[in-house]
């Protein structure tokens, strides 16, 4: 028995963007550190964040190419089925070599593949939803999980009947925060910000907010036109977004504005909520976890 523990191979699989693929690694890393026989193997999309984070970290993975629908594209999702098919082989094969104990899905459509050959290998299966509202993915893979832990509890009833009596209200997994008590101050300019200035961090998630950018672009313009005010004693640290950074520092042009650090993502949001003062967020579930668990307040 503990020799084969030694071995134990857990799948967890989630991706595509950040709210389902930092999860993951905070429960990876969690298990691990209660057992240390575990080795974690991650497996999502090619196309989702997880293709940078995971290789970045340097921890075992497999990317598949599954991706989801795109909205409103219906020549770019004829090849969705096609990509879901060879990802559903390539997980079948994963797991012949991998032998996985137990299969963590965290959600999203880079989920999807390992959840479905789990449920159909007799894998045992355990899924974290972190929203609300479940996503299509952990509405289909309830029906066969072992366990359901979700963030809030009313997702309990937008799962299917049969699955609600596995689902336990367990919060959301977050990363760890900076251990207290932690020198704002000096964390700032260790940053590369302004040492001085109160922090607001505003934040659209790994995939952007253009809601979000628009407003704050706007806010720019007008403090540029002279028609509002620069923000006197404070600092925004913005996070655009990948898919919108390129446009919005084209936008902000050369001019140097004290005030305002512009970056297209921030990896580790954590390390930075005991700096801040302020966080502008999308009402994301992760997000709001980890607001929520440092005492930041946020609009939201």
């Amino acid at each position: 028995m503990h020799e084969r523990a030694r071995r134990s191979v857990v799948v967890f699989a989630g991706g595509g963007t950040g709210g389902h693929l930092y999860p993951a690694l905070a429960l990876a890393d969690a298990l691990v550190a209660r057992c240390p026989w575990v080795r974690p193997h991650f497996v999502g999309a090619s196309r989702g964040l997880e293709a940078r984070v995971l290789p970045e970290r340097g921890l075992p993975h497999t990317l598949l190419p599954v991706r989801g629908l795109a909205r409103g594209r219906v020549l770019e999702n004829l090849g969705v089925p096609r990509a879901l098919a060879a990802s559903l082989v390539g997980t079948r094969a994963l797991f012949g070599a991998l032998e996985p104990e137990l299969v963590v899905v965290t959600g999203g459509y880079a989920a999807a593949p390992a959840g479905l050959v789990a449920a159909a290998g007799g894998v045992r299966l355990a899924i974290q939803e972190q929203n609300a509202f479940p996503g299509a993915t952990t509405r289909l893979l309830a029906r066969w999980a072992r366990q359901i832990h979700v963030g809030f509890p009313e997702a309990a009833a937008r799962l299917p009947r049969s699955a609600r009596g596995r689902v336990e209200d367990s919060g959301n997994p977050i990363r760890p925060l900076p251990a207290p008590p932690v020198d704002a101050r000096a964390a700032r300019a260790a940053h590369g910000l302004d040492p001085d200035r109160r922090l607001v961090l505003v934040v659209g998630g790994s995939q952007g907010s253009r809601a979000l950018n628009e407003r704050v672009l706007a806010l720019v313009s007008a403090v540029d036109e002279g028609t509002a005010p620069a923000p006197a004693g404070w600092q925004l640290l913005w996070a655009t977004g990948t898919a919108h950074h390129a446009a919005i520092t084209a936008a902000l042009g050369a001019r140097e504005r004290p005030w305002l650090r512009v970056r297209a993502y921030i990896d580790d949001l954590p390390a930075l909520l005991p700096l801040a003062s302020l966080a502008v967020s999308r009402a994301g579930a992760m997000a709001t976890s980890e607001f929520l668990a440092a005492g930041l307040p946020a609009l939201l």
